[in-house]
């Protein structure tokens, strides 16, 4: 290799990495809402350990032998309206460094001829992003291994061996991610809705997440109408499918609370923000006449492999383009909204970019510096009424929730006996040589002991306030700066916000929920 007598490097460690939601206690950081991503996981950091193996002809002097450690995302967005060739497409490209760490294996020293093997070890913490590759966005993990000759010359360059990794992260908490019918929390969202002189209120019971590959998305509502007696009577049918929003942006770091919407990350206009919203490939699921009163239960099939393309050659599904909605703030009437909820306006209804609509499968809820990705239960509720000449427009509500993925942490088997290498460490083989680790990033992301690892059990309640949503955006943006705090919450919030309720508003049907 390079005429420096090395014949191989090969790089050896697991392939991925996983993380999983922690249970907050009054010692750790709570969630600043109950719809955002807990900044507390299990563990808070992984010891990725690995062997660096080196094949060489002859004995060979090295200035150092050093693994890297890189992660970074990379956004490159482009008009997918116009052609692959066009000059006059919008696009956005930006890229950015989420973590950079080395560790030093050996310092001038001298290798005999053969096969040797050097262990390492890197820490990878659990706030970093999960590995994401799509066609706009990027988040990408390397190892990279540096081997550098003495002397080194025009014929000994430094050598370069890099590997990916996969860091993978779920909401299921360890301790039950491997039991058989656990019960996710869930969020009690209300909300009403104006017809004419009739108020249609709706109570919904929808979990806190769900996981994509359990296929079926299952929740539960109840309808109650004012004044039936004044033209609505009813309700005709309720459809229900889940809408997939993409929000592609720069990174910004502003903590203004009134730049901050509910759904969209920042007023950056719509000339730095893009939006996508996919539909799922699935039939929105139809409740006909559904009674008054009752509770309901609600369920949409939500599995891709069920609505998977059978011909890869199909024409694609046409895509469509919602222009700028201009900003207008309407109050609603005090006398509509329930009484056990604060009142927050929804500024997402009237404030949107340009949209960019079709049908694909669902992905996994994301935040990262340059895209988020959220997930609505769209419920369309069409009203019954005795009057077969006038029309009644439908009513479209968004029920926030998260997807997941479904990690099974690995179990070790007890029946097998320990091996000579599973007590040893690959940097004792060589004892004339110090191993030294030197990390890049601020020191703030490992301040934490090993010993906080260990999740602690706290009450779930099934009611919550929504009035933090709107500060979400402020934490995240915190938690993706290169000045990474521990700011959030306090214990005495969080308890707090468990007695209180989601409001939930109407949607426009010719603004954020059009279908193509």
């Amino acid at each position: 290799m390079n005429g420096s007598g090395i014949i191989a490097v090969d790089l050896s460690f697991p392939d991925t990495v996983q993380f999983f939601a922690g249970r907050p206690s009054k010692k750790t950081d709570l969630p600043s809402t109950p719809l955002s991503f807990p900044t507390v996981t299990y563990p808070r950091r992984q010891k990725l350990r690995g062997k660096l193996r080196i094949v060489m002809s002859q004995a060979i002097k090295l200035n150092q032998v050093e693994v890297r450690f890189n992660g970074h995302t990379e956004l490159a967005w482009r008009d997918p309206l116009k052609s692959e060739h066009s000059f006059l497409a919008e696009r956005m490209n930006e890229r950015k460094t989420l973590r950079k760490s080395k560790s030093t294996l050996l310092e001038e020293a001298t290798l005999p001829a053969g096969v040797t093997e050097l262990g390492f070890e890197i820490t990878i913490p659990g706030h970093l992003c999960p590995t994401f590759k799509s066609k706009f966005l990027d988040i990408t993990y390397m190892i990279t291994a540096k081997i550098v000759p003495a002397g080194a010359k025009l014929c000994k360059k430094p050598i370069r061996v890099e590997k990916e990794i996969w860091l993978q992260k779920t909401l299921l908490p360890h301790d039950i991610a491997t039991l058989a019918g656990y019960r996710v929390p869930s969020l009690t969202m209300s909300g009403a809705s104006r017809r004419g002189d009739t108020i249609m209120r709706y109570e919904f019971h929808v979990p806190k997440w769900i996981c994509l590959d359990n296929g079926t998305l299952d929740f539960d509502g109840t309808f109650t109408l004012s004044s039936p007696s004044s033209g609505i009577t009813g309700i005709a049918k309720v459809e229900v499918d889940m809408i997939e929003q993409h929000f592609y942006h720069y990174d910004m770091t502003k903590n203004n609370k009134e730049d901050h919407l509910a759904e969209t990350p920042i007023v950056f206009g719509d000339r730095l923000t893009k939006r996508h919203l996919f539909i799922s490939h699935n039939e929105p699921s139809t409740y006909l006449f559904p009674p008054l009163d009752t509770n309901i239960a609600f369920s949409f099939p939500i599995n891709n492999k069920k609505h998977s393309r059978t011909d890869s050659s199909s024409t694609p599904c046409r895509i469509k383009s919602v222009p700028f909605a201009p900003t207008r703030f309407t109050l609603p009437d005090d006398d509509i909204l329930p009484t056990s909820c604060s009142w927050v306006l929804d500024n997402a209804q009237y404030y949107s970019p340009a949209t960019i609509i079709s049908k694909g499968d669902l992905s996994y809820s994301l935040d990262s510096p340059f895209l988020e990705i959220r997930h609505f239960i769209r419920l369309v509720i069409h009203p019954l009424t005795n009057d077969t000449t006038s029309t009644i427009q439908p009513i479209c509500i968004g029920l926030p929730i998260h997807v997941t993925r479904k990690l099974t942490p690995p179990q070790a088997s007890n029946d097998e006996l320990p091996t000579y290498s599973s007590i040893t460490r690959d940097v004792e083989r060589l004892p004339d040589y110090v191993t030294t680790m030197m990390d890049t990033t601020p020191a703030s992301y490992n301040t934490d002991d090993e010993a906080a690892l260990s999740p602690i059990p706290q009450e779930v309640s099934d009611e919550v306030d929504i009035s933090d949503l709107y500060n979400a955006q402020r934490s995240r943006q915190s938690t993706h700066s290169s000045e990474y705090s521990n700011s959030t919450a306090s214990s005495s919030n969080g308890k707090q916000n468990q007695h209180e309720r989601i409001l939930i508003q109407e949607r426009r049907l010719e603004d954020f929920w059009i279908i193509p």
